[in-house]
């Protein structure tokens, strides 16, 4: 079962709220494939052999009664774009969580970007 949605003030459309767990943030990092193909497309466009990973760190705070992404670090990058890792982080920081329950949740996450091309 898919979980709730709730409007985002961040975007124009309803957004999946996702449990504030680390297997949760692994569904919204999933759910957000779309808009981090976005920025890679826009980075392939500069650099048509752009490949490799970034790993990041993201922390979930309870904002409200939503848990919101409060900060993006890019822990690790081989990609050598800055304009990239700065899309990355300002679509991740749209995702929408449960509030956590004990304390801010902090979650790392490693993508990995390779044109099919």
């Amino acid at each position: 079962m898919k979980p709730p949605t709730v409007d985002n003030p961040m975007q124009s459309r309803s957004q999946t709220v996702w449990p504030a767990t680390a297997d949760g943030v692994d569904g919204a990092v999933h759910e957000a494939q779309g808009w981090l193909r976005y920025c890679y497309g826009r980075a392939l466009a500069r650099d048509p052999s752009l490949r490799g990973i970034v790993d990041l760190s993201l922390v979930v705070r309870d904002e409200g009664g939503i848990g919101r992404v409060v900060s993006v670090d890019v822990i690790d990058a081989d990609l050598d774009d800055a304009d990239l890792e700065e899309c990355l982080v300002s679509k991740l920081e749209r995702l929408a969580f449960d509030p956590p329950l004990d304390g801010d949740l902090v979650v790392d996450e490693r993508l990995r970007f390779e044109s099919t091309e």
